[in-house]
């Protein structure tokens, strides 16, 4: 999620083994192509070339690296088409952050003094964005993120503007994404049959705040019977499932991101008797249905972007135009957020005419435009939430699907939000 609000990143050695796990799960990826070369021309304006720089984790061989690479070269490709930006090409260059904190620090780096990037967008986990957030405030150059779930970025704000002005996130954080799991819990876990539930959450940074919201806002006839943490990296989710049975909860609400997978195959193969819901990362992977078994009885909450929902008309232009580039339908979350991320920053270059950070953060304050994910704009440096999306009615609703049977690899259909949802949920036949 996934940090995305998930992936964790607690210690560089555990994360190579999570990460092999993650991919066999989700199916690989596929390369991430680059559709803008990149230069080694200086950046600006006035310069041969404006470039932006993308962190993205494995882009070659993981679905979320994949898509925000994706995104990033899709937006460099629309504006090339069009004469460019401010008049100037754009070009992309992309660094693998493998997952891990320490080379994440490292490719910013390299994209800021190396490559004389314009701007920055990317980066999965809460993990890793706190280890470079000190490096934004440094090199003073705007960073949007797409990915990432901590509130602790937004405190930077709040607590010394001046140094972390250059922050900004495109992907509701961790409080945001529990309050609307909240709401949709709200809304259908009555209808669902889902009263009494059990609630697993991985211990990792991004987690922490969506868990906290989900229980604060659940209705009032809906129980926690079990709330349970697990490891980071756990592959064997059935002694938590047990418990979970034991209980006879309705069912299990998981916040799961590398080994989400091996929870629902574990959970569809020994039939456990309640349903099974959550934030699971692979879940929103083309491959998710073809390669996970139970895939269509799980409802998942996406923290970014899915086909299935397309709140505006730039959501359906940004899957047309990915699958023209890429032949291929946008492989993960992050390839919304992240789009919409370098649109923020390309609206307000377009309208300021410049790249002058001191000029496009104010921009970026004040705008408000439409988005994949919806209306996009920030809130101001003084809120809670500095410099995040706004979300809610009329602005950013994150959606929540369940994978159902269809044609060749299945369909994501739209459980919530309620006014644009395309079908009801269903119940795994073995859960009585």
């Amino acid at each position: 999620m996934m940090d995305g609000g998930g992936q964790t990143e607690s210690s560089d050695s555990n994360l190579q083994t999570n990460r092999r796990t993650f991919l066999r799960a989700t199916g690989g990826g596929g390369a991430a192509m680059l559709l803008a070369g990149c230069s080694n021309n200086s950046s600006g304006a006035d310069s041969e070339v404006i470039k932006l720089g993308v962190l993205a984790p494995s882009p070659d061989n993981n679905a979320s690296g994949e898509a925000m690479a994706g995104a990033v070269n899709v937006m460099a490709a629309q504006l090339n088409e069009d004469g460019g930006l401010l008049g100037t090409d754009v070009d992309v260059v992309v660094k693998d952050t493998e997952f891990t904190p320490s080379v994440t620090r490292q490719a910013y780096r390299e994209l800021i003094l190396q490559e004389n990037v314009d701007a920055t967008f990317g980066v999965f986990s809460s993990e890793s964005h706190l280890a470079i957030i000190d490096e934004i405030a440094e090199q003073q150059t705007v960073h949007i993120a797409g990915g990432t779930g901590t509130t602790q970025l937004n405190q930077r704000v709040l607590d010394d503007y001046e140094s972390y002005k250059y922050w900004f996130r495109n992907l509701q954080n961790g409080e945001q994404q529990g309050l609307n799991q909240g709401r949709f819990a709200q809304e259908r876990f009555p209808e669902m049959g889902w009263e009494d539930i059990a609630l697993l959450v991985e211990d990792i940074e991004g987690y922490k705040s969506y868990a906290s919201g989900f229980r604060e806002n659940l209705p009032d006839e809906v129980t926690i019977q079990m709330d349970e943490n697990f490891s980071a990296g756990t592959e064997d989710y059935r002694p938590l499932l047990r418990e979970a049975e034991n209980q006879d909860v309705d069912a299990v609400w998981i916040y799961a991101s590398v080994t989400g997978a091996a929870a629902v195959n574990q959970w569809s193969r020994d039939q456990f008797d309640f349903g099974l819901g959550g934030v699971l990362v692979a879940a929103s992977n083309p491959n998710f249905y073809r390669n996970v078994d139970g895939a269509r009885y799980t409802a998942t909450a996406i923290v970014g972007g899915t086909p299935a929902y397309r709140p505006t008309d730039v959501t359906t232009e940004f899957i047309d135009a990915y699958r023209e580039n890429f032949d291929k339908l946008p492989p993960d979350y992050p390839a919304y957020t992240t789009y919409d991320a370098v649109k923020a920053w390309v609206t307000a270059v377009q309208e300021t005419e410049t790249t002058d950070e001191d000029d496009v953060i104010p921009a970026l304050e004040e705008q408000s435009y439409t988005g994949t994910m919806g209306t996009v704009e920030y809130y101001p440096p003084d809120h809670e939430w500095a410099h995040d999306v706004r979300y809610g009615e009329g602005y950013v609703v994150p959606p929540v699907v369940q994978w159902m049977e269809g044609e060749g690899d299945g369909e994501q259909v739209l459980l919530w939000p309620e006014s644009d949802s395309s079908g009801d949920y269903q119940q795994p036949d073995w859960v009585s």
